[in-house]
């Protein structure tokens, strides 16, 4: 069995200090008996006596107080080795498809913290793991181990090179969407994915979809005379149309651990971030 030497060492400083086991077990809120086995069990590792007991209380061997300031120095680079990692950067999971100005705006508003891209499934797993402290995600999505802070509308955005204006009805939709329409991979967001086959198939829109994970594959798909679907990321050289969100149905989210508890700056970023800054 691993030995917890830190929690050996605390237990040997408090009855160094207190020369009382009585005192000493007070102080580190557990038992006498506990801390005597402590003790003992550290004595053992280390194969020397570090304290003379009587019926008066305790002192300290010669070896005793040999240890005692090494037992100080491995508490105090714990608490180092802690207090690093309290104020290591965080970082900060952004799903592919959030709109690269709302990234940048958003990490600059959280500074100092580390952002890292991937998919919506990506974010959430390693928020899950502890990997992340937050990520920014599609909805719809599954927030299983995560907690959800906040969220906002997405503007759905189908490009295309033929002209139009704003797409608000179903026919509209079937209509735009033509033969082919690139889509988010499956892969990325697997709720979120389902959602727009359901609204197209709602739409009555025939298109056969394409994955388009990068602008080359977007640029392939328009170029076979098909358009493109995603959150507001522009497609160069192409025409946008914005779709009623009645008819598809999308957001972003900010999630979280479910450990972290000062969690009021991040959702003040990402409503500031999200809710008042246009998108389109």
């Amino acid at each position: 069995m691993a030995v917890n030497m830190t929690r050996l060492a605390s237990c040997f400083v408090a009855v160094s200090e207190h020369l009382h086991f009585g005192r000493a077990a007070e102080q580190l809120g557990m038992s006498q008996p506990a801390l005597s086995q402590a003790i003992r069990q550290l004595e053992t590792v280390l194969r020397c006596q570090l304290f003379i007991r009587s019926g008066s209380g305790v002192t300290l061997t010669r070896d005793g107080e040999t240890t005692l300031m090494r037992a100080r120095t491995l508490i105090r680079a714990e608490q180092d080795f802690v207090a690093t990692r309290d104020r290591a950067v965080p970082l900060l999971g952004i799903a592919h498809e959030v709109p690269q100005e709302l990234a940048l705006a958003l990490i600059q508003r959280l500074q100092p913290v580390t952002a890292v891209r991937g998919s919506s499934a990506q974010c959430l797993a390693d928020v899950r793991s502890g990997a992340l402290a937050a990520g920014v995600v599609v909805t719809p999505a599954l927030f299983t181990g995560v907690k959800p802070l906040v969220g906002a509308a997405a503007q759905v955005t189908l490009w295309t090179t033929r002209h139009g204006g704003a797409i608000t009805t179903a026919a509209q939709l079937r209509t735009a969407a033509g033969a082919e329409l690139g889509v988010s991979p499956r892969r990325w967001n697997t709720a979120a994915a389902q959602e727009v086959q359901d609204s197209l198939r709602r739409a009555g829109a025939a298109a056969a979809l394409t994955e388009v994970e990068d602008d080359v594959a977007a640029f392939n798909v328009i170029a076979r005379g098909g358009c493109v679907l995603n959150l507001g990321r522009e497609v160069p050289g192409c025409t946008g149309r914005r779709v009623d969100s009645a008819l598809l149905r999308a957001g972003f989210q900010l999630v979280v651990q479910p450990t972290i508890r000062n969690d009021a700056g991040w959702a003040e970023a990402f409503t500031a971030v999200f809710d008042h800054q246009d998108h389109s």
